[in-house]
């Protein structure tokens, strides 16, 4: 009954996110409501999922998944499109997104011979990312056009980038003195640039992206380094990825 339980979870609990995201574009005078209501889902699904365990263990792997609800919350709530399907389309995308990090738990507590190794730390990389664009848009979107004072979001972002790579370290195993000066290098240099892009004429969304690249660069380099497995090879690879989509970002980005 219990394996039956944790095995429906990763389906059921995201198809109720889902509904519950649904509701909010129908009803939205309830967002609080059935945005903590949708929080308290994902928090018991997680919970029962990891044998229900308020230990260490449980905070370090539920922090990338919390950072990565919460945020696409906060982008939703925010997302005021002209055209409705795209705003199904981010439901979809979240709820699909819910589904594969709870099925990836459930396999690693409870299937752990068809766990795919690294799958967890593969998976999580992913939703740093995720996470950090969904957080830059909204925090440049409220300094745009709701006149938020930017020293707030400001710490916020050195906040989040400090959480993110701790996450990052932690899922790699290297988290340690020379990882945490890393972490703080990392967090207040991405932390000027958000600050020096809010005086860029560009758009909220080519912020997020720009500074979401320049993250991957500083965490995927920083994260080769401390397993001393940094390669020319490696860093060309970084190079040309986030050149290549800076490059699409420059031609495409109208600057006004």
């Amino acid at each position: 009954m219990l394996y039956f339980l944790n095995r429906s979870i990763p389906f059921f609990a995201p198809i109720l996110i889902l509904i519950g995201l649904e509701i909010i574009l129908i009803k939205p005078s309830l967002l609080w409501w059935i945005a903590f209501f949708l929080l308290m889902i994902f928090f018991l699904s997680f919970w029962q999922l990891t044998n229900r365990k308020f230990n260490k263990e449980f905070w370090q792997l539920f922090l990338a998944p919390l950072l990565f609800f919460l945020s696409s919350l906060l982008f939703f709530t925010l997302l005021t499109p002209k055209n409705d399907w795209l705003k199904h389309l981010i439901i979809l995308f979240i709820a699909i997104s819910l589904v594969v990090i709870l099925e990836s738990i459930f396999s690693f507590f409870h299937r752990r011979e068809k766990y795919p190794l690294y799958t967890i730390e593969n998976i999580y990389s992913y939703l740093d990312l995720i996470t950090l664009f969904f957080s830059l848009t909204s925090f440049y979107s409220l300094i745009i056009f709701s006149n938020f004072p930017v020293w707030l979001f400001l710490s916020l972002v050195i906040f989040l980038i400090s959480l993110l790579s701790y996450q990052v370290f932690w899922a790699n195993k290297i988290l340690n003195k020379k990882s945490l000066i890393f972490i703080l290098i990392i967090s207040l240099i991405i932390g000027e640039l958000f600050w020096i892009i809010t005086f860029w004429p560009t758009n909220f969304y080519f912020n997020a992206l720009f500074l979401t690249l320049f993250y991957y660069i500083m965490i995927g380099l920083s994260r080769y380094h401390l397993l001393d497995h940094l390669e020319k090879k490696i860093i060309k690879r970084y190079l040309i990825i986030s050149g290549t989509c800076l490059l699409i970002l420059l031609l495409t980005t109208p600057w006004s």
